[in-house]
């Protein structure tokens, strides 16, 4: 899957908010992004809406509203992980790894600042097992944040742990109902690296329909090709 190659504002912003915070002017960033805004108020109730929209299949819209919900508050800790999350799960590390950092550092206690660091060393191969071992505690001690758990998963992926992702993929989806193009898609990838073509081709499917793109669509194409040729090799052995 092609990465979208352009700088976002959100890239922008999360640069500038890291900057200010390691000089200890994070009030000074808020108050700045907040003049520069028309609406300094932002809307208490984006990071549930923009969730609800992201759980009903709708990954791009999501990732849009919250790069606008960012503009107005930047050090909103809970978007930025759900925004670097998004991207992540795009397997678009060179954008998403400064993403997690920032998250990270904004407040390393909070489940998003834990798992955004251990996806942030995951991703630069840093004490894998250490840190694969610490993310699976913190998905246990955050049983209904889906986000936390999405991320694992991704990770299952990265790492070739196939059955425990498969695992974490059906467990999320139960969680979220409808699920994104991105949860689907990465789901599919797992249960094709396993050979289990047939069931791959239903989430790609449904990945297709939710945001048909030329990389949805290669997807579902590579799987279908697989599927075709287990069958003429079946029916050369009879």
């Amino acid at each position: 899957m092609k990465p979208r190659q352009f700088v976002s504002p959100v890239m922008l912003i999360c640069l500038l908010v890291l900057l200010l915070s390691t000089q200890g002017c994070f009030t000074v960033g808020h108050r700045i992004f907040n003049e520069a805004d028309s609406n300094p108020q932002p809307d208490p109730n984006a990071y549930k809406r923009i969730l609800s929209v992201w759980k009903n299949g709708d990954q791009a819209q999501a990732e849009a509203l919250a790069e606008k919900a960012l503009e107005q508050n930047p050090i909103d800790q809970k978007m930025l992980f759900f925004y670097a999350a998004c991207i992540r799960s795009r397997f678009d590390t060179e954008r998403s790894q400064p993403l997690m950092n920032t998250v990270r550092q904004m407040d390393p206690q909070t489940p998003e600042g834990q798992c955004a660091a251990c996806v942030w060393d995951l991703d630069q191969d840093v004490a894998a097992d250490q840190n694969l071992n610490l993310l699976r505690r913190i998905v246990k001690a955050n049983p209904n944040n889906p986000l936390i758990l999405w991320m694992m998963a991704v990770q299952c992926r990265s790492y070739n742990l196939d059955e425990e992702g498969i695992h974490d993929y059906k467990k999320l989806l139960k969680m979220v109902g409808k699920g994104s193009s991105l949860v689907h898609t990465t789901y599919a990838n797992l249960l094709a690296d396993m050979g289990r073509h047939k069931e791959a081709l239903i989430q790609y499917d449904i990945a297709l329909h939710e945001e048909p793109a030329s990389w949805s669509i290669r997807n579902y194409q590579n799987d279908l090709n697989e599927i075709e040729k287990d069958q003429m090799a079946h029916g050369k052995q009879r």
